[in-house]
């Protein structure tokens, strides 16, 4: 699975890797805005690679918004 890469690698897979918590950058928020994805003002970096993700993952792009939107809800609901 993961024993091709060294620890340095791995370790910024992890969900708790620093570089997650920073401000999502421009690029990113961008791809967001482009795609009518919804999210936090104050959206992590981390957060952002997620729905990144979860949208070219998709077999389409609304496919995989629909999926971001709804678990952008889910944590939202669960944060509160």
């Amino acid at each position: 699975m993961l024993t091709h890469l060294c620890f340095a690698e791995r370790a910024n897979l992890y969900r708790s890797a620093k570089w997650r918590r920073g401000p999502a950058t421009e690029a990113q928020l961008r791809l967001l805005n482009e795609r009518k994805v919804q999210h936090d003002e104050d959206i992590t970096r981390g957060n952002a690679a997620y729905i990144i993700t979860k949208l070219f993952a998709s077999h389409s792009w609304e496919k995989g918004r629909m999926q971001a939107k709804a678990d952008f809800e889910k944590r939202k609901k669960s944060a509160s």
